[in-house]
């Protein structure tokens, strides 16, 4: 049974010892020793073990993902991202601007000169 194997898996990575299961237990034994492995890390599911037996179903699901984000809160730490500004630039911001400004000034006078030669 697959399932048994992935939870076995997700166990270990929250140094849970688990030895001896495997996917030819008693699906009614490997569902408990798996209700029981959470109730040590603290988890509580609101279904009894019974919902587990099948290996799919909502229990499966409410149990994969309760472990699986215990499992990701231990390995991985999430940080607030940090926005810099623009104010933080300074001098380049407006060096920047001038220069756009000076690039649009010149091509109006090109403009404005062919306009007067034209006439």
């Amino acid at each position: 049974m697959q399932f048994v194997q992935l939870v076995s898996w997700l166990l270990e990575l929250n140094n849970q010892k688990v030895s001896g299961w495997n996917k030819y237990d008693d699906p009614t034994t490997a569902s408990q020793n798996m209700v029981l492995e959470l109730k040590k890390m603290g988890i509580e599911l609101d279904m009894p073990a019974s919902k587990l037996k099948a290996g799919h179903g909502d229990g499966v699901c409410a149990l994969l993902i309760k472990l699986g984000t215990v499992s990701l809160a231990a390995k991985f730490k999430f940080k607030k991202p940090v926005i810099k500004d623009d104010a933080g630039r300074g001098a380049e911001a407006d060096e920047e601007g001038d220069d756009m400004g000076e690039d649009m000034d010149g091509n109006a006078d090109i403009a404005d000169m062919l306009n007067r030669e034209g006439n």
